[in-house]
Parts: structure tokens; C-alpha cells; sequence
């Protein structure tokens, strides 16, 4: 009994403000947070627009930045290709290679160990070895065609014959080698420079 009293004690109140023309406050206040809600709701949208925009800046940003990485890498990458192919390109045409070809491709032989895997720098080590081996046997067939005898039908003339045989034949074989290099070279490179690997 109590309930029912206290529950239409509370009706009767309720009845009263509305006829008397005067809101209850609890009501009177949960209005105005109401409102004051609907009023901020158009700047929580655009605070969650500007930060879904910046959200997307960020990643592109981010996408420049890794493509820019990966154009300065494959260029540097060129640049040691390019001076490896210019070796192998001069190396068998003539027995003293230009001083550029070889300046530039010892140049770029610290950048073949930072830039690229074991097997690059194994490749292009091996390549330095055989244009050293080059190097000293276009200088011995220097110095051996400078002590020509002077008699040519002496036997120091067959001897010099035969050497400069044997000198030649070492040189060839090194200058085959290197024109031989054209394939194993581009695909040696091929696997860092394809442009499948930079997309």
C-alpha cells in the first residue's frame, strides 16, 4: 500500500507541473543535455572526417616515402651494373682496358657489398680477379715484345716466338672469358634490377 501511495504521489506532482505550466527540473535538464548532444554531434563528424583525412595522408605519405626508397636503391643498384657491364664490354676488345672503365668499376666495388646478397659480390670479386690476371698479362706481353731480339732467325728468336705464343694464348683465353660474361651477367643482375620487384 505504501508503494501504490508513494506511486501516485508522484503522478499527482507530475500533473500538477504540467498543468501549472512549469516543466520538472529532472525533465527541464535532461532536455538541454539532449540538446547540447545534437549541437556537438556535426563536430564529432567533422573532428572524425579530419582525422580519417589525416589517416589517409599519413599512408600515402608513407607509400612516397617506401617508393622513394626504392628508387634511390635500384639507381644506386644501376650504377654498379652499369659499371660491371662497361668492364666486360671493354675487357675483350683490346688487352689495356680504358683507365674510366676500370677507374669506375673499382669505384662501385665497395657499393656491390652494401647493395646486393652474397652471391653479386662473389660474382663481381671474381670478376675483379680475372681483370687483375688481365691487367698482369697485357703488362708481361708489354715487357716481353720490348726484348724482340734483333736477329730474327737466331734462336732467341724461337724462343721469343714461343713465349709470345704461350703470352698471347693467356691473354685470349682471358678476353674470352670475359666476352663470355654477357648472360651470366644480366642474369646475375636481373633478380635486383627486374622492375616486377619494385612495383
Amino acid at each position: 500500500m505504501p508503494l501504490i501511495a508513494s506511486s501516485a504521489a508522484s503522478a499527482a506532482s507530475a500533473a500538477t507541473h504540467l498543468a501549472s505550466g512549469s516543466p520538472d527540473p529532472a525533465w527541464w535538464a535532461q532536455g538541454i543535455w539532449t540538446s547540447e548532444l545534437a549541437k556537438g554531434l556535426p563536430a564529432a563528424f567533422v573532428a572524425l572526417a579530419i582525422g580519417l583525412v589525416a589517416a589517409v595522408i599519413a599512408w600515402r605519405q608513407a607509400r612516397i616515402a617506401e617508393a622513394k626508397l626504392k628508387l634511390d636503391l635500384f639507381e644506386k643498384r644501376l650504377k654498379v651494373f652499369d659499371a660491371v657491364w662497361a668492364l666486360l664490354a671493354a675487357s675483350h676488345v683490346k688487352p689495356g682496358e680504358p683507365d674510366q672503365t676500370v677507374a669506375a668499376f673499382y669505384a662501385q666495388l665497395p657499393n656491390a657489398g652494401f647493395l646486393f646478397d652474397d652471391s653479386v659480390r662473389t660474382y663481381v670479386e671474381r670478376i675483379r680477379g680475372k681483370l687483375q690476371e688481365l691487367q698482369h698479362a697485357a703488362e708481361s706481353l708489354r715487357v716481353h715484345h720490348e726484348s724482340r731480339p734483333a736477329y730474327p732467325m737466331s734462336d732467341e728468336m724461337v724462343v721469343f716466338n714461343r713465349e709470345h705464343a704461350s703470352l698471347m694464348d693467356a691473354m685470349h683465353q682471358l678476353q674470352a672469358w670475359f666476352l663470355e660474361q654477357a648472360e651470366p651477367c644480366r642474369a646475375m643482375f636481373a633478380t635486383h634490377l627486374s622492375f616486377g620487384k619494385w612495383r
